[in-house]
């Protein structure tokens, strides 16, 4: 049969401590903690629930500068308790092995990252989250993760890092004033579904090496560096809002690979996508528009195609930039406005099928490098191809 223990600095009768109560509850139980600041670091066994008997925020766990709260296996479950802790060396939540479940909690670090799972399986749901001088959250090995209408709010060192083979899935989640990457990904897994990232001040997301984190319907905003900097891997964007970016919308580098889908790209201070090296990127009825130097600069051996899709430049600015070796397959794509078109140099080379180009003051198609093939319909302008 199950237990519930009480636990109260002051009322007789009561567990002084949290530790005190886990020794004594078997599998089931239930510790119900009066309200009051707890220092202690709790190894929490398997199948305890800890609830705060007043709710949110009336009960704190407080590790000092070390893990308030660990899990190693079995299944654990905070119920509306606060967790501080945390420092150079340490996370302030560490999972190893195991669920660990925060139902209305609130972690705050004191340290390098406020929730660190290097194995086993986290589950948040309608939490915050807080690390001024570190990472919200670390996920490596193969640990995966569920994280539900929580918000990060405030971090020094990013605030979702997943390396390894880990694979945590964030749902309708904001992430604001974040110092250094909102995500930064190098793990072949990880995804975001109606996430809110920003203001961040650095990169909204970062991939690397065989990153593959998938972004759907989610707004990245307000960003000091580029919307998303992919310098490898083969991530996902599908219909996400990338806005308001103090770089490029999305910069491509490397060999990376991206995918973007029925994304909108808006007011970047850069181009709206800027790729360079051997990137093979894939754009699909994506919209780019009012970026500060263009919507697209290809460059160096990158291969790019569209489909569908639009671009739309402001005065004085050419809507497509392809330069060095870049290969262009633009079909169906509509470009709006600008001097010129698409301009394409050096030994650059584009294909275009269906292709419009509508509103430019000067040419559609300026050709001074490479081969420019248009087919089935050429790209019309309000001024001629050169």
């Amino acid at each position: 049969m199950s237990q519930v223990l009480s636990v109260s600095r002051t009322e007789p009768g009561c567990y002084p401590s949290i530790s005190a109560a886990l020794m004594e509850a078997g599998k089931g139980g239930t510790v119900v903690i009066q309200p009051g600041t707890y220092h202690e670091r709790l190894r929490l066994p398997d199948g305890v629930t800890l609830v705060a008997e007043d709710g949110r925020g009336t009960v704190t766990v407080d590790g000092g500068d070390e893990v308030a709260a660990f899990v190693g296996g079995g299944h654990v479950t905070l119920r509306g308790v606060v967790l501080i802790g945390g420092g150079e060396s340490f996370p302030v939540v560490q999972v190893s092995g195991g669920v660990l479940e925060i139902i209305e909690g609130e972690v705050t670090a004191r340290g390098i990252v406020a929730i660190h799972a290097r194995g086993g399986e986290l589950r948040m749901r309608g939490c915050r989250v807080g690390s001024p001088d570190g990472a919200a959250f670390l996920f490596e090995g193969d640990a995966t993760g569920h994280v539900q209408g929580t918000t990060v709010d405030g971090t020094g060192r990013g605030a979702v890092i997943i390396t390894g083979e880990a694979r945590p899935a964030f749902q309708g989640c904001t992430f604001t004033d974040i110092r250094g990457p909102g995500v930064l990904s190098s793990a072949p897994g990880g995804r975001f579904d109606r996430c809110e990232i920003g203001p961040v001040d650095g990169p909204g997301v970062v991939v690397e090496a065989a990153g593959a984190v998938e972004l759907r319907k989610t707004t990245i905003r307000d960003t000091t560096g580029a919307g998303a900097a992919v310098a490898g891997g083969r991530p996902l964007f599908q219909e996400c809002v990338i806005r308001a970016t103090g770089g490029h919308g999305v910069a491509v580098a490397g060999d990376a690979a991206p995918v973007l889908r029925d994304c909108t790209i808006e007011s970047a201070a850069g181009f709206g996508l800027h790729l360079t090296g051997a990137a093979q990127v894939t754009v699909t009825r994506c919209s780019v528009s009012e970026a500060g130097w263009g919507g697209l600069s290809a460059t160096e051996r990158v291969a790019i195609t569209t489909k569908g899709g639009s671009f739309t430049a402001q005065a004085g600015q050419t809507s497509l930039l392809f330069s060095g070796e870049a290969r262009g397959t633009l079909q169906g794509t509509s470009v709006h406005g600008g001097t010129d078109g698409m301009a394409v140099q050096d030994s650059a080379t584009v294909q275009t099928e269906q292709m419009v180009v509508a509103g430019t003051t000067e040419v559609a198609v300026r050709v001074t490098g490479g081969p420019c093939r248009c087919r089935t319909s050429a790209p019309r302008a309000a001024g001629r191809p050169r």
